[in-house]
This record gives C-alpha cells, structure tokens and sequence, in this order.
C-alpha cells in the first residue's frame, strides 16, 4: 500500500485488511513502467491488482484528461458491462470518469470523456479509424483475460492495434495482461509484443480439487443429485453447470427447471441469448441463496455472479485451460473446489469420457501443463491492411509504411505484406496508385465493407440470424437455418424455457411459453472443442498405469468401466492395442482426432472414421511405416489441412492460398504432441484384444468432414 497514492488505496483496498500476494507484487512492477503479465486464479482480484497501481502511476494525467488516458480491452462485451461495473465504485470515490465503448453502447461520444475506457478489440480498431485523435493521450493498455485471445486473429489484431496506437502518440505504451490460465508468460508476451520483456507476477493456487466422477447420467438423474444437495444444505447452495454447446444448454436448463428446491431459480446463459437476458439471469444468479446456472464458454469469464458452491461439468474433458477457468468458479472462500464431472448417458463413447477426466486430474496434479507456442498468423494482417488503408481517408498508403508497422512480427515480412497486397488487388478490394504502385488505396468494395461493419470483426463467419421476441421483448438470436425446420404451433427449448412459434415474419419470430415437451431441437453454428493432444497422450499413460479409478457412480456404472477395459489396462507404453468390429480394424493409439484422421487417410482409411482416442481402418497399421514427425507426412498433411473443416473469417478468405495453408500447417507443426506421439507409434507393437464390450470407443454416426468451399 505504501507504493500507490493514498487516495487510490483507500478507493480500490480500503475495505480490506491486506493485499492479496498478486496484488502487492502488480503494484511495484506497474509502478515501474515496464509491461506486466499478472498471472492468478480466477477470483484472486487481479482486475484491481492491474488497475489500482495503473491509475496511481497516470493519476494527474487521468484527472485533468479530457479523454481516454488508460484502455482496459476484455474478449467480449459482456466482461466489459461487468468490469464497467465492478470499477464504478472506486473511480467514483477518487472522481474519475470511467466509460465503456462497444457495439451496444460509446461512452466516447459523451461530452465529457472518461480517462479510462474499457472496451473489445473490434471497438478499439474502429476508434483507431474513425477517431484516432480520442486515443492521442493513452498511457496505458490492458489485456484482460489474454489466454483467449493468445494465437487467435483476434488477438493478432488487438496486439497490432496497440503498436498502431504506439506510433499514433509516438511513445510506448505500458502493457499489462492478466489471465489464470497461461503455462508459458514469454511465449504469450511474444506473441502480443515480440521484443518486449514483461515484469511477470505470479501466485499459484493451492486450492485443493474434490471430484467426482458419475458416468453416464440422465438430465432426470442430475436433477435428482441436485435436488439431494439442495436438501443437505438448508441454508442455499448455488450450482453452477457448464455444457459444450447452446443446445445442450437448452435442453439441461429446461429439465433441471423441474428439479425440487429449484423451481424459479434455474436459468441459462449462452451468446444466443439476448444481452438483457444475460444481464438479468446474472444479477438475479447473484442475488438468490440457492439457484442453477447452465451456462457455456460465456462464465467462464471473470464475470461476477457471486461465490459458487458446487461446479458441474456436464460432458467431456477437453483441456486442461478450460477445466480450469471453469472450476475455478467455485468456493472461492474455501481451500477445496467441489467438482462434480458428469458423463451423459447420450455420450457413445462413456468409457473415454471418464478417463479423460481421471488423465486431467493427473495432468494437473502433476503440473503437466503443455505451453502453446506463438502461432504464425496472416487473417488478422491482411484485415489490419484493410483497416489501416481505409482509415487514410479516401488517400493511398505506402507499402512500406504498411510493413513498418509489422516489423515487430517476424513472419509478418514486407515480402507478406505485398503478397496480401497482391491477393486483395485481386479480389478488387484494394487498388494500386496509377502512378506510385508502390502505394494502395480502397475501391467501392472496400466501402462496403464498413458499411456491413465487417471490416474490423476477425470473427468467424457465421449464418444468417433471426431475432427471437417474447411479448415485443427480445429473448435472443439463433442461426437462421432453423427456420426450415421451425414452423408456426412447432415447439422448441431456448435459455431454458420452452416456446411455442406464434409467428414467423424474415428475420423475426415470435413466441409464448409452453410446458409442452420440445418438438424441434435447435441448431447452432460450430463444432465444437476437440480434445487436447496432450489429454490424449495422458488417458494412454493412465491406462498403462492401470490405476484407473472405477468409482463412477452405480454398480452397474462400475461395471460398464470394468468391461469395457477389459484387457487394456496395464500393457506396456510401446503398445497399440487392436481390435475387430463390422467397420475393419480399430486401433486405441490416444492420439486425438486430428491426428487420428491424418493416419487415415496416410493409411488408405476413412478420416470420419476417426475418434479422438481411436482410428478404424480397413486393415491394421503398419507401425514401423508412420513417420515420426508430421512434416514426414509431406503433400498429403497439406491435403488434410485444406479439408479440415474450419469456420474462417472474411479476410482469412481473403489470403493467398499459400499464406492460408501456412497458418493452418504452423499449428499442426507447433503442436509437440503430435511428435512424441508419432515416435511413440513408430516404436509400438501392435497387440490384438478382444473387443471391448458395452461401451462405444468412438462415436456413432460419424459424419465426414468436409472442405469449406
């Protein structure tokens, strides 16, 4: 406390008796002016661990500013509605003006200003084109929740825009990030400031882990386990459920909605649902003793809905960044987080599910936590050549200045920029000075552009939209290709309630409740996560250990574990088990499904008929052929990479083909798993089994990927 003005200790601490370790060591290394990264669980106050030192080091700056003096960016709008808010109250105290810029909302355009402003990538690159002038003051630029946006175009984009900020004031800026989830600081700070060394403040969490495992649960059977909790604990008990997809929020909400204790207090959050709906199942979330929340990706996040008791996670391990973020939700005032892993009946493939689990707990107790290394990224360059040249105000840019402002990135050469260049003339959105053609300028497509507000979103592509209203207030937007499949009197489960379509008009439709059962199940954009070719690796390494834990609920449960495993626990790490089924040969060789595919089709098989753990071929592997790195694989890795299915955005599809099959191969070849386990299988002798029996170990009905045209 001695080292930040009084004035902002009392505002930001003064309702506290001491600093928690992350926050005293953040108040001297901001102090100092260097880049910091503060690294802490979920929870630990590292919002103010940043912001209080930040605001005492630029205080006289911040109060007689008549603009923004800080900028605090977070992935998405709703953590800046909820940082806006957890903020309010000391910059209050200390007089200060504290605004918010988005897509729903610009505190900019205010008379008066505030000197911090928090806002998203997207809202920051449109302040750099339309009002650049606004930023001229900025001292400083926050990264909050910055493993989301590591080795994303997203994040190529917010690390370009602030070096677009630094040579707009002419100064460097200090930088500082927070996250609770990055194994490797220096790989994270060279990707968002390559050649900057970051003052790096870590507190390592020593709450302990209490899980559980139940395999192959109903919604039904959850709702009953719920319901005991909830008897056991008279006082209140807040759940907090996270699912991998909007339509299994749907669904799990509106059947935990029936639960005992419950009733009225059981609520879904995803980003389909409308903004007022989020805001409003997280305050009363927040508010209510004992209440359900199924949610997505969408909390994970740092908003604030109050302490959590009990943490489902409803599905399948995928990484170890996400259980994480997830679990570090709960009982943030006790030493142990209560973690309830359920597998869901409808999984054909229970038996992997539960071991992931049980191999992540491993992972993480053995602190086996793999760093992703900077990716080689070129989507989000060609959007900012984009960006940059239209903000020129009708006027032509110099290729050259464009390549001074990518000279920190190593890939990003003056040679890329005029192949990008070369590839958006083509595609006439940009056209060269009839004279200087070292000099580019927009066309009319260009413009249109921003007039579709495109051109400074990295998002995915996604479908068509319509807007959902419940008596003339909006409930959410879903994906535009359930309208075939929803008609007037049809029914179907959203945010966890269910709705009958009244009426149907382009982009709208309208609905009243119903108790009556879904009839059409919504779809949704995207594929969802795969799993982590670390986790992979580590479900073969329990298995060979052969200390699987069969306590999975029901002695039936048990017993499905027992059979299923049959004769793979206990064989030796240079092994790949082999069994026959209707389909040819399956091989358990744990090397995640990307993998998985591209032994497929090295191999003459069908890459749908790939799994995660497993790899069905007609005939068995010849393990002494695979190669043992992946650039061994040559023209035909290139092959699976332009099939592999990937939402892409504008301007990734906007590339030359070569920069966008190198962004796609960079990942493959930055994936060290993906070697130690091809050296493994090269060393591996196959070991015929009987098959397993009572449990799939790859999913049924597995449809074949296909190229994006």
């Amino acid at each position: 406390m001695a080292d930040l003005r009084p004035s902002v200790g009392r505002a930001f601490y003064g309702q506290f008796a001491r600093l928690r370790p992350a926050q005293a060591a953040a108040v001297e290394a901001c102090a100092s002016g260097d880049d910091i990264i503060v690294l802490a669980g979920t929870g630990s106050g590292k919002t103010e661990a940043v912001v209080a030192p930040l605001v005492s080091r630029y205080l006289a700056d911040l109060a007689k500013a008549d603009r923004p003096v800080i900028m605090y960016v977070a992935p998405t709008r709703a953590l800046v509605n909820d940082v806006l808010r957890r903020l309010d109250g000391p910059f209050d105290l200390l007089g200060l003006r504290l605004g918010a810029r988005h897509g729903e909302r610009n505190d900019l355009a205010r008379a008066s200003k505030p000197a911090v402003v928090i806002t998203t990538p997207e809202s920051c690159d449109v302040m750099l084109f339309k009002s650049p002038g606004l930023l001229s003051l900025v001292r400083a630029v926050v990264i909050d929740e910055a493993h989301l946006l590591y080795n994303t175009q997203r994040g190529l984009q917010l690390a370009l825009l602030i070096r677009r900020l630094e040579l707009l004031v002419g100064r460097s800026v200090q930088v500082a990030a927070m996250s609770a989830t990055v194994a490797d600081a220096h790989a994270l700070w060279s990707f968002f400031r390559p050649g900057r060394t970051p003052r790096i403040v870590e507190e390592s969490s020593s709450r302990a882990i209490a899980r559980t495992i139940r395999l192959g649960w109903t919604t039904q059977r959850l709702a009953q386990a719920l319901a005991g909790i909830r008897r056991d604990r008279p006082q209140g008990v807040k759940v907090l459920v996270f699912v991998e997809s909007r339509s299994e929020c749907d669904a799990v909400a509106t059947e935990l909605s029936q639960t005992p204790g419950f009733q009225d207090s059981v609520f879904a959050h995803h980003s389909s649902l409308s903004r007022d709906v989020r805001e409003s199942t997280e305050s009363r979330f927040q508010e209510l003793r004992s209440a359900v929340c199924v949610a997505t990706t969408t909390l994970e996040l740092g908003i604030d809905i109050g302490d959590i008791d009990v943490v489902v996670l409803w599905g399948r391990a995928t990484g170890w960044q996400s259980f994480l973020q997830r679990i570090g939700r709960g009982n943030r005032r006790n030493s142990e987080v209560q973690v309830i892993c359920v597998v869901p009946e409808h999984f054909s493939t229970l038996v992997p599910a539960a071991l992931g689990y049980q191999a992540l707990m491993t992972q993480i107790q053995g602190g086996n936590l793999e760093a992703a290394s900077p990716l080689r990224l070129y989507g989000a360059a060609c959007q900012q050549i984009m960006s940059i040249v239209l903000a020129a105000n009708g006027g032509f840019v110099r290729l050259r200045d464009l390549a001074d402002i990518f000279a920190p990135w190593p890939h990003l050469t003056s040679s890329v920029v005029e192949l990008v260049v070369d590839e958006l003339v083509y595609h006439d959105v940009l056209q060269r000075h009839p004279v200087r053609t070292s000099s580019v300028g927009p066309t009319q497509e260009a413009y249109e552009l921003v007039d579709r507000m495109e051109v400074w979103s990295n998002f995915p592509l996604s479908a068509r939209e319509v807007t959902v209203f419940h008596r003339a207030q909006q409930v959410g937007r879903i994906p535009g290709r359930n309208l075939l499949r929803l008609h007037v009197g049809k029914t179907f489960a959203f945010g966890g309630r269910r709705f009958l379509v009244e009426q149907m008009r382009g982009d709208r439709i309208d609905v009243s409740t119903t108790t009556a059962p879904a009839q059409v199940k919504l779809l949704y954009d995207g594929a969802g996560a795969t799993l982590d070719p670390t986790l992979a690796e580590a479900v073969w390494e329990l298995m060979v250990s052969g200390e699987v834990d069969r306590d999975v609920g029901s002695p039936e449960r048990i017993q499905t574990l027992s059979l299923a495993l049959g004769g793979l626990l206990g064989l030796r790490f240079e092994t790949v088990p082999v069994w026959r089924d209707p389909s040819g040969c399956v091989h358990l060789t744990c090397a995640g499904r990307r993998l998985n595919q591209l032994l497929a089709v090295w191999a003459g098989g069908d890459r749908a008929k790939a799994a995660e753990l497993t790899v069905s071929l007609p005939a068995q592997l010849e393990l002494e052929s695979i190669p043992t790195e992946v650039a061994g694989f040559g023209d035909l890795l290139s092959d699976v990479v332009a099939a592999e299915v990937s939402d892409r955005t504008i301007f990734q599809n906007l590339l030359p083909v070569e920069l966008l099959r190198a962004e796609a191969l960079d990942a493959w070849m930055k994936t060290p798993a993906f070697g130690r386990t091809l050296k493994r299988l090269a060393r591996s002798a196959l070991v015929e089994i009987v098959a397993p029996v009572g449990v799939e170990w790859r999913p049924k009905n597995s449809r074949r990927p296909t190229a994006p045209a």
